[in-house]
């Protein structure tokens, strides 16, 4: 029996069965799905079997994008079949499988074996006995690793520091000429410096804004609440991550959401999409209930500023490069992996890998331009060995304590900086290191902070960043064993 009507996991709404088509609205926006249209190569049983298998991921199990893709690729897949055999489909073999699989990508294969798998989790009829056990034994393949695909696509690659600036400045130009409008700069702001997916974007409303009157007044950086998307079972504003912008971004959105109040005659709901302008078929700026299509506003917007860039053009303006271009140069930067994960929206630090790869090229040019610091960094150790009694100034307010404040590694010998400290101390002429310190513990963290960016497959900028302050602190201890003879 099918049922009449499904919960969706995505707006917690009921939506009655229909068949011929049922509108349904997740985190990725509107679509419409028709279930009889979808299987019309199918023979009557396992068309019916096919509804039921559906239905029930969408009632509460599969977000609707999911099950939106696994219906579009099952098509695909159908209509090969009916290509090669005009009789209906009436079971699904390992053969159709095999030859539906042989000119299609990972994603496309690891997408149907993924709709097959939850087919015969139902434990419903219409897969064959064969491609049952294949699915069981077999690994999805593997698609092409992030820095194999930057390699061979230049397009895939991560945008230079100077690349980035450069479509930034473009960006303010359009505004500041009137080509933008204040929802396209925010939009794009939001993308090139926060690197958000366009679901998020679409999720967001003007109460993800905390403390929008304040903000407005007083011209503050703005904290906004953030969709977290990509959670299994989850609808995309069950969990939200609290961030501070830039202030060129919040000056971006408070300049938005000026505008719109000033459209809307008053203060906004705060359940409005934050994203919500659009044109009337008068070609009148209104403002409309629900978000607009996030994507579509990108294609037609990002021609306009990659028209006024040399050797760019507009299919190189996506966000997931932009996603890349931010993790790489905060990994490059040697954030830990807490603040990368943090700052590409994700709850865990799992898939951070996939958004810092560098190629060989881009690592090889910043070795070229790291290698004069190399040289400085030879000169290791440059402060001085003391006794704890002979420190400059040896009160509590100058002495420099150990990565967990436990014990005084040393003094500083004029006004501490607190730069960093304990770490970049250790390459400071002014830092007077006490013979007896735990010098140690802090090799121990630099190594341990080593250890967790290769487990992480960070890229090789990261994992070496901190290697310079293992030199001089392992040379100063060296230095402090010779000086105090054997033991």
């Amino acid at each position: 029996m099918l049922p009449k009507k499904i919960r969706l996991i995505d707006s917690k709404n009921f939506v009655n069965v229909d068949l011929d088509e049922m509108l349904l609205e997740g985190d990725a926006g509107r679509r419409n799905l028709r279930l009889r249209e979808s299987s019309r190569y199918l023979a009557e049983k396992i068309a019916f079997v096919y509804w039921c298998v559906i239905l029930n991921a969408l009632n509460g199990k599969r977000k609707v994008s999911t099950v939106i893709r696994w219906v579009d690729e099952f098509t695909r897949f159908t209509k090969f079949l009916a290509g090669i055999n005009s009789s209906p489909i009436e079971h699904i073999s390992l053969g159709m499988f095999n030859k539906y699989s042989q000119d299609k990508n990972p994603s496309q294969i690891k997408l149907l074996r993924s709709l097959i798998k939850f087919w015969l989790k139902r434990k419903e009829l219409g897969i064959s006995q064969c491609l049952s056990d294949y699915i069981s034994t077999s690994r999805s393949p593997k698609p092409r690793d992030t820095l194999e695909i930057q390699n061979s696509d230049i397009q895939e690659r991560p945008f230079s520091v100077s690349t980035t600036r450069t479509i930034l400045a473009r960006l303010n130009n359009l505004y500041i000429n009137s080509h933008f409008n204040a929802q396209d700069h925010l939009l794009w702001r939001l993308i090139i410096s926060e690197a958000m997916r366009p679901t998020q974007l679409r999720l967001l409303i003007v109460g993800d804004i905390i403390d929008l009157e304040k903000r407005k007044i007083d011209n503050a950086r703005v904290e906004i609440n953030v969709p977290i998307i990509k959670q299994a079972g989850t609808s995309g504003r069950d969990y939200m991550l609290s961030t501070r912008l830039s202030e060129a971004v919040s000056r971006a959105l408070i300049d938005h959401i000026l505008h719109l109040e000033k459209i809307i005659g008053g203060p906004l709901l705060g359940t409005l999409p934050l994203f919500c302008l659009t044109k009337s078929s008068g070609r009148k700026t209104i403002i409309a209930k629900r978000s607009i299509s996030i994507v579509d506003r990108i294609a037609a917007t990002r021609t306009l500023i990659s028209e006024g860039i040399d050797d760019l053009d507009d299919d190189d303006l996506f966000t997931r490069r932009f996603k890349h271009t931010k993790l790489t140069h905060l990994a490059i930067q040697g954030a830990p992996v807490e603040v990368l994960a943090r700052a590409g929206f994700q709850t865990s630090i799992t898939s951070l890998r996939h958004y810092t790869n560098l190629s060989d090229e881009a690592f090889a040019d910043y070795e070229e331009k790291m290698e004069s610091e190399h040289d400085f960094i030879a000169d290791a150790f440059q402060g001085k060995i003391i006794d704890r009694d002979a420190a400059t100034h040896p009160d509590s307010e100058h002495v420099i304590f150990d990565p967990n404040l436990d014990e005084g590694l040393g003094s500083c010998g004029d006004d501490p900086c607190d730069v960093f400290a304990p770490i970049g101390c250790y390459d400071c002429a002014r830092f007077e290191a006490f013979r007896d310190g735990p010098h140690h513990v802090v090799l121990n963290f630099l190594q341990n902070r080593k250890n967790v960016a290769i487990k992480m497959r960070l890229p090789a900028a990261s994992v070496s960043r901190d290697d310079h302050v293992i030199s001089i602190v392992e040379g100063l201890m060296a230095r402090i064993k010779n000086e105090n003879g054997p033991s």
